[in-house]
């Protein structure tokens, strides 16, 4: 210590304040769950900076020990913080000192085991005293070492019941119990910026509302749910959230994709929370007819199915007969996917504008006596078959024909689909 003595009056206000001290460092004893906690004063170091005048007692001993010690009770009501509070200040000791480097009035830190406290004047706002301890812990969650406001953030009631609420939202959709895992080193390494205690509670609830919100579209779909197709590709029933921030070839804000059964979404930036999972759609397949198709394409057929039913009771009217569409799916597409590149259209091109086209080309066909005989005699099958024109030195976007009765479109492109069918007076 320096070489420095207090006054008889310093002396004795200290003395007079001594009973609340220890009531203050009780308070912490008690709080921590440890006992023996002290303080440390080099008055002669600090009293020149605190102007503490004839009062130190009142001013360290009451007020500034009162704050600390209910700003620490406060600190260790958390489990995680108490474990945390007391990993950094195992030596049991609060050290007054002084910082004239201190951004505030003064600076809390650990220091050596040690509670610091270090004012650069005269001691101010001392009921904040302790608060900011909170953001100089860290703690350990799930392997991860993380800022401790950032832990109590994940952990709070709040984010854990929306976090649930979503996982339940999934479940109601899906039928099966999901998981999430989330990488927490890699994304507080890539993403976090600022404000610990509101990270997890982006990603817990945001990212995960988003995911959910956009798993029940997929899985409650009204043309064609898709929960089948979603639990043959999510078969782990696990949710990763991961970053992929350094990735060259990332250029949207995140990436969602199925990888070993776990349903994994990587982060470039995160932002357009409610935008996560839209894609979902886009990566699952169906069987429909023997063959494996995109899950979009099967529903753009269901969505199309009436309009399909409708064209097919003209057909059916006009030829006065029923007659059924077969669609060789095997041939038809992979042609299509290569034509228009979009899945998602198969199913108005195939029944809304080709039957449609079909459909009132029949009807004007059919429209006298002679020329249904003459149809239904050709088309004896009863059969539509819509296919792919092996021929290469066909001409024009597709041929009509009669083949062993049944009624052939066999196309080289789809295009001006408002003229299928006007062909077949010719075969007649």
């Amino acid at each position: 210590m320096a070489e420095f003595k207090l006054s008889l009056i310093q002396r004795k206000n200290l003395k007079t304040n001594e009973e609340k001290l220890n009531e203050n460092l009780q308070i912490i004893n008690d709080a921590t769950g440890q006992s023996g906690w002290a303080i440390d004063i080099d008055w002669g170091l600090v009293f020149p900076v605190y102007e503490l005048g004839d009062r130190p007692g009142d001013t360290i001993y009451d007020s500034c020990m009162t704050a600390l010690a209910e700003n620490i009770k406060k600190l260790c009501e958390n489990d995680a913080a108490k474990e945390s509070f007391l990993a950094s200040a195992g030596e049991h000791k609060i050290v007054f000192n002084v910082n004239k480097k201190a951004e505030s009035y003064w600076s809390e830190n650990f220091v050596n085991g040690t509670v610091e406290i270090g004012y650069k004047r005269s001691p101010c706002n001392v009921y904040e005293l302790g608060s900011s301890l909170k953001d100089k812990l860290t703690s350990t969650f799930e392997e991860c070492e993380m800022p401790l406001k950032m832990r109590i953030g994940i952990e709070k009631e709040e984010t854990q019941e929306k976090k649930n609420e979503q996982l339940e939202k999934i479940k109601d959709a899906t039928g099966r119990d999901f998981t999430i895992t989330v990488q927490w080193a890699e994304m507080i390494k890539d993403h976090f910026t600022s404000y610990p205690e509101n990270f997890g509670s982006t990603i817990l609830n945001s990212v995960l509302e988003g995911l959910a919100d956009n798993i029940k579209k997929v899985c409650t779909d009204e043309h064609f749910p898709g929960k089948d197709a979603f639990n043959e590709f999510a078969t782990t029933g696990n949710i990763i959230i991961n970053s992929n921030k350094n990735d060259k070839k990332a250029s949207s804000y995140f990436a969602v994709k199925f990888e070993n059964g776990d349903l994994v979404v990587s982060f470039k930036s995160i932002c357009n929370c409610y935008e996560i999972g839209s894609n979902i759609r886009d990566l699952l397949t169906v069987e429909f007819e023997e063959v494996t198709m995109p899950y979009v394409t099967r529903r753009s057929l269901a969505e199309y199915e009436e309009k399909k039913q409708e064209y097919m009771e003209i057909i059916n009217t006009a030829t006065g007969r029923t007659f059924e569409l077969q669609i060789v799916w095997p041939k038809i597409l992979p042609f299509m996917l290569k034509d228009n590149g979009n899945p998602s259209y198969i199913g108005s091109t195939l029944y809304d504008s080709v039957m449609g086209g079909l459909s009132e080309s029949l009807k004007n066909l059919c429209a006298d006596e002679m020329s249904q005989e003459a149809f239904n005699d050709s088309a004896s099958t009863g059969k539509i078959v819509l296919t792919t024109e092996e021929n290469k030195k066909a001409s024009g976007y597709f041929t009509e024909k009669f083949e062993n009765g049944d009624v052939v479109i066999a196309f080289t492109r789809i295009c001006n689909c408002y003229e299928i069918g006007r062909g077949f007076e010719k075969l007649l």
